[in-house]
């Protein structure tokens, strides 16, 4: 696939893949006690802090993986190996 110059390209980073997401400003949001709640329901046994945490983190990564999921759809995404890229401004050498 040539790809047209006038396509619009789009990076996307999730926010849960940068180490600010995790630090000092981590708070949790309503939506994070909702699934607290629910995972107490589904569980029915006390929860460690940590078994919370990775809990919560699951939940805030997935939630983000289906965001750029929603960001992406009906866009062409741009993978390598299926595509023939050309391009004016570049030339690569030719061996001899």
């Amino acid at each position: 696939m040539i790809f047209p110059v006038d396509e619009e390209i789009v990076v996307i980073q999730p926010r849960t893949q940068k180490e600010s997401y995790w630090g000092a400003d981590f708070a949790l949001t309503d939506t994070d006690i909702e699934q607290i709640y629910n995972h107490f329901l589904e569980v029915e046994r006390p929860q460690t802090a940590d078994e919370i945490t990775r809990m919560i983190m699951a939940y805030r990564v997935a939630d983000e993986a289906n965001s750029v999921k929603k960001k992406l759809s009906g866009r062409m995404i741009y993978q390598p190996q299926n595509t023939s890229w050309y391009s004016p401004f570049c030339s690569l050498p030719m061996e001899m």
